[in-house]
């Protein structure tokens, strides 16, 4: 960790100095210090009074907040409402290590509670949550575009030791993780068979009816056990029961299965049928089983024969029939 070549100044030199940086101000202002640390999710370091602390942005799309840990050094526990920790972001310029000031939004700033352990939670969403012992808790979230953040601790009373200066604090910092998983749904339709229009489609988990393109991408879900029902017209209802893992995504692939379509041929004594350009040779009136998709009859009776092109959608039946009528006019 690099120093400061101000840490050896009388402990009211620098008293001024930090005075002048603690504002209330909602707009960008000047922060003084030096940049020791970086942080991302899951590590940590330590750093010492007016030095800056940089966060880096969070990009796990279930974060609730930050859990900034601050261990605290126990002479500073001798000193109450003494230290003030402040926040900053909306940063005019990337953070780098050895930087001495950057301009940024002032986003929390309080007192430092005489606790060894401090934690301080960067809430990320509107639900801000209670605070309590040794919680340091804004009373307004985060913003994502915020990122990266600059936290910093300077003293604020008269008459404290130098040696506070030279005391490392211990930080750490890491993710409160939404109970929420993801899941990704593909279905797997038989070669041949066209998609289905959505009217036809119904997607139902825990009951709950989503549209086709709300599972085209990540759906989020609690974690734990769900139900699926899928219903697509001309297939077998289908029901899945699936797990959802806190921060994981599940990925289920269902193959419906195509409901069986059968035709029945209605025709005169010594008709010749052909289905598809292919001869029947079973006898008329018999049920037969047939593919969905489109199909060509032909009708051949003796010098006469008529086709017609038909669509058969899986799970209807069919009855083909072809017959021959007499209309009298009178005149």
């Amino acid at each position: 960790m690099n120093t400061m070549t101000s840490r050896t100044a009388p402990i009211a030199v620098i008293l001024v100095l930090s005075l002048l940086l603690i504002s209330f101000d909602a707009y960008a202002e000047t922060v003084r210090g030096e940049l020791t640390i970086t942080l991302a999710p899951g590590e940590e370091g330590h750093f010492r009074l007016f030095e800056l602390v940089a966060i880096d942005p969070v990009k796990n799309p279930i974060a609730k907040s930050v859990e900034v840990l601050l261990t605290i050094p126990r002479p500073f526990l001798r000193y109450r409402d003494s230290f003030a920790l402040s926040l900053y972001g909306g940063l005019s310029t990337a953070p780098t290590e050895g930087m001495q000031q950057l301009r940024g939004t002032l986003l929390y700033q309080g007192l430092l509670p005489p606790s060894g352990k401090l934690l301080f939670r960067l809430p990320l969403s509107d639900e801000i949550g209670k605070g309590g012992p040794g919680l340091i808790l804004p009373d307004h979230k985060i913003t994502i575009d915020s990122f990266p953040l600059i936290l910093q601790i300077v003293p604020i009373m008269k008459g404290l030791p130098s040696e506070l200066l030279s005391a490392d604090i211990g930080i750490s910092a890491d993710l409160l993780l939404e109970d929420v998983g993801f899941l990704t749904l593909s279905i797997e339709l038989p070669e041949g068979v066209e998609k289905p229009i959505e009217e036809d489609t119904q997607f139902l988990i825990d009951n709950k009816r989503y549209a086709e393109k709300e599972l085209a991408e990540k759906l989020k879900l609690s974690s734990g056990l769900h139900t699926l029902r899928l219903n697509i017209h001309g297939f077998a209802e289908e029901n899945r029961t699936f797990n959802i893992t806190k921060g994981e995504t599940t990925e289920l692939t269902i193959a419906p299965e195509l409901l069986e379509s059968h035709y029945t041929i209605s025709a005169p004594t010594g008709t010749v049928v052909f289905i598809d350009g292919k001869q029947l040779n079973q006898p008329i009136g018999e049920e037969t089983a047939i593919s969905p998709g489109e199909h060509v009859v032909l009708f051949r009776f003796g010098d006469y024969q008529l086709s017609r092109k038909f669509t058969v959608n899986g799970g209807k039946n069919y009855n083909i029939e072809l017959f021959f009528d007499i209309l009298i006019e009178d005149h």
